[in-house]
C-alpha cells in the first residue's frame, strides 16, 4: 500500500513540475514569438474581417506593410505572414480565417519555386497545438503526418514536441524575452521590422540556374486547394514571387522553367495573377538586411508597388 502511495505521490510530483515548468514556458514562449501567436489569434479567435489578406513565409511577415497597401489602393489588409512556412499552412491559415470571416477581395500569397518541389513544411508548429480543439488544425497535422493526440489531451505535452525551430531561442523564453520588443521594431497589422536594421547587404548574391524538374505531386495538390478554395470564394488570388538583390539595371533570372509551365497552364482555367517582383532590376542590396529579406526603406518600395498595382487592378475592373 505504501509503495503505491509512493508511487502516486511520485507521478504527481513529476506532473507538477511538468505542469509548472510548461506554464513558465508557453509565458516565454508567447512573448519570443509574439507576431505567430498574434496572427493566429487574428485568425483562429477574432472576428474582425479584412478585404485582403496577406499570407506567406518571413518575406512575406516581415516585407509587407499593409500601411501602404491601405494607403494607396484604399483596402482593409493584414498580414498573416508565418516565418517558414509552405503550402501547407499556406491552406491551413486561408481555411481557418474563412470559418469566422467573410471571404476578402483579395489574397495575396507569398511563393517561391521551391515550394513547388517538396510536401514539407518547416514552420514553427508548437503554437498551433493551441488550436487543436479546431479540425482543420488536427487535419493539418495528420497531413503532415505529425503527432498531435497527446497535446490534444493533455495540452502541457507539446513541448515534448519541439522542433529545431521551435528549440531556437528557448533559453531566451525562459528569460521571458521577445524577439519583436525592442523601441525600434515597427509594428503594423501583423506586419514587423526593425526601423534601425538598415544597412545594406555588402554583396550581390550569385545566383544559380534553378534547373530542378520534377515537381512534388503533393505540393500541388495543396497549391491547387488553395487556389480551388479562391475560385469558389470569388478571391482574387495574386501570387507574390519575392524580390531579390541584384545589380542596377541587370536582371537576374531565377525562374524555374518547370514552375512556370505549370502555372501558365493552371492559369487556363483559373484566374490568379502572378507577380515576378524579381524579373526587373528594381531592388538593389540597399533594399535588402540579407540576401533575402527587405530591410525598412525595401518593405516601404516592395508595399508601394504592391499597393499601387492593386489600385491599377481596381481601377481596370468594369464597374
Amino acid at each position: 500500500m505504501k509503495a503505491k502511495l509512493k508511487l502516486f505521490l511520485f507521478l504527481l510530483l513529476v506532473l507538477t513540475l511538468l505542469y509548472g515548468s510548461s506554464r513558465v514556458l508557453n509565458v516565454g514562449y508567447r512573448k519570443l514569438y509574439q507576431p505567430t501567436y498574434e496572427t493566429l489569434s487574428r485568425i483562429f479567435e477574432d472576428t474582425q474581417s479584412f478585404n485582403t489578406l496577406l499570407i506567406g513565409n518571413s518575406k512575406v511577415e516581415f516585407g509587407i506593410n499593409p500601411f501602404y497597401i491601405d494607403r494607396i489602393a484604399q483596402l482593409n489588409t493584414i498580414n498573416f505572414g508565418y516565418a517558414a512556412t509552405n503550402f501547407p499552412t499556406h491552406l491551413l491559415l486561408l481555411q481557418a480565417y474563412l470559418k469566422k470571416h467573410p471571404a476578402p477581395k483579395y489574397l495575396l500569397l507569398g511563393i517561391e519555386n521551391n515550394m513547388f518541389f517538396t510536401d514539407e513544411d518547416h514552420c514553427n508548429k508548437l503554437p498551433l497545438y493551441d488550436y487543436l480543439n479546431r479540425q482543420e488544425v488536427v487535419e493539418y497535422f495528420e497531413s503532415l503526418q505529425l503527432p498531435y493526440k497527446l497535446p490534444k489531451y493533455i495540452p502541457f505535452s507539446k513541448f515534448v514536441f519541439m522542433d529545431d525551430y521551435s528549440r531556437f531561442g528557448i533559453l531566451s523564453a525562459f528569460r521571458g524575452k521577445g524577439l519583436f520588443q525592442s523601441a525600434d521594431i515597427y509594428h503594423y497589422k501583423g506586419f514587423y521590422i526593425g526601423k534601425k536594421n538598415r544597412a545594406p547587404i555588402p554583396f550581390i548574391p550569385q545566383s544559380t540556374a534553378d534547373t530542378a524538374l520534377t515537381l512534388h505531386a503533393k505540393a500541388l495538390a495543396t497549391f491547387e486547394q488553395i487556389v480551388s478554395i479562391c475560385k469558389k470564394q470569388g478571391i482574387t488570388l495574386l501570387l507574390l514571387f519575392p524580390p531579390r538583390p541584384h545589380d542596377k539595371g541587370k536582371p537576374i533570372p531565377i525562374s524555374n522553367r518547370a514552375v512556370d509551365q505549370y502555372l501558365v497552364k493552371k492559369q487556363r482555367n483559373n484566374s490568379f495573377l502572378v507577380l515576378r517582383n524579381d524579373s526587373i532590376a528594381s531592388f538593389e542590396p540597399t533594399h535588402f538586411v540579407d540576401a533575402s529579406h527587405l530591410n525598412y526603406e525595401g518593405s516601404v518600395k516592395y508595399s508601394s508597388l504592391l499597393g499601387t498595382y492593386l489600385f491599377n487592378l481596381q481601377q481596370a475592373k468594369p464597374q
